[in-house]
C-alpha cells in the first residue's frame, strides 16, 4: 500500500510539472500572437503616418516651387520649374514601375522624400543666387 501511494504521489507531481509546463507554453504562444498583434498594429499605424509625412513635405516643397514660378520671371522661373518636371517624370516612372511589377520601388515615399530634400537645397541655392544677382545688377544700374 506504501508503493502504491509513493506511485500516486509520483503521478500526481509528474500531472503538476506537466501542467506547469502546458501552461508555461500555453502563456508562451499567448505572448507571442499579442507580440504579433502589436507588431502588426504598429506596422499599419507607420504604413500610415510615413506617407502622410511625405504628401505633407512634399506638397510644401511643391507650393514654394510654385511660389517662385509665380514671383520670378525669365530663367529664374524655367529654374524654379524644373524640379516640379523632374518631380512628374519620376512620379511617371514609378508608376509605370509599381503597375509592371508591384514589388519594385518598395520605399517609394522615401524616393519622393528625397526628392523634397535636394529641392529644397537647389531652391535654396537658386533663392540666394537670384538675390546676389539681384543685388549687383541694382548696383550696376546706380
Amino acid at each position: 500500500m506504501l508503493s502504491s501511494s509513493s506511485s500516486f504521489a509520483q503521478i500526481a507531481v509528474t500531472s503538476t510539472v506537466v501542467d506547469s509546463q502546458a501552461a508555461q507554453s500555453f502563456e508562451q504562444i499567448t505572448d507571442s500572437y499579442a507580440a504579433e498583434d502589436t507588431a502588426e498594429a504598429d506596422g499599419l499605424s507607420w504604413n500610415l503616418i510615413i506617407p502622410i509625412m511625405v504628401l505633407v513635405v512634399c506638397g510644401s516643397v511643391i507650393f514654394l516651387c510654385y511660389q517662385a514660378i509665380l514671383a520670378w520671371s525669365g530663367y529664374w522661373k524655367t529654374m524654379a520649374l524644373a524640379p516640379l518636371l523632374v518631380l512628374v517624370v519620376w512620379s511617371v516612372v514609378i508608376l509605370i514601375a509599381k503597375i509592371s511589377d508591384p514589388t519594385s520601388h518598395e520605399i517609394w515615399p522615401f524616393e519622393v522624400f528625397s526628392w523634397a530634400m535636394f529641392t529644397t537645397i537647389y531652391l535654396v541655392v537658386l533663392m540666394t543666387a537670384k538675390r546676389t544677382f539681384d543685388k549687383t545688377e541694382n548696383q550696376k544700374n546706380t
